[in-house]
């Protein structure tokens, strides 16, 4: 969002396409402000978040296969337990969960609904007994 140079203003120009190619003349503008109130807090990793005092850290999230994807790999790859809120119950997010406990990873503690606590195994991996299905 802060990347565009030519866009003097605060507001993020959306636009939306009829069919592919063919965009609507008329752009949506929404203040940038109002866009990072919307989307930061639903997955940012903040220290209120992340406190010493807690055994347990906690993740919420908007449903989404890659920032799921991405929280999982995190979660797993760090020390200790994370529960994750939010989780997308989709097809990748069951692979990549697969394959991150075939590999020794993690460890699921529990699973609920749109929320999964796991203890990662700070990286350490080790090679899986069988073949890791990607999905390809």
């Amino acid at each position: 969002m802060e990347s565009d140079k030519k866009n003097k203003t605060n507001d993020i120009h959306f636009v939306f396409l009829k069919d592919i190619e063919k965009p609507y003349e008329n752009t949506f503008a929404v203040p940038k402000n109002l866009i990072k109130k919307i989307i930061s807090p639903a997955y940012k990793i903040g220290p209120s978040i992340l406190s010493k005092a807690q055994d347990i850290s906690e993740i919420k999230f908007p449903g989404s296969k890659s920032l799921t994807n991405r929280a999982l790999l995190m979660a797993a790859l760090g020390k200790g337990t994370v529960k994750l809120q939010g989780v997308l119950d989709a097809e990748d997010t069951h692979i990549m969960l697969k394959a991150l406990v075939d590999l020794k990873a993690c460890e699921i503690l529990d699973k609920s609904g749109d929320t999964i606590t796991i203890k990662g195994n700070e990286g350490t991996l080790q090679p899986p007994s069988n073949p890791i299905y990607t999905g390809i």
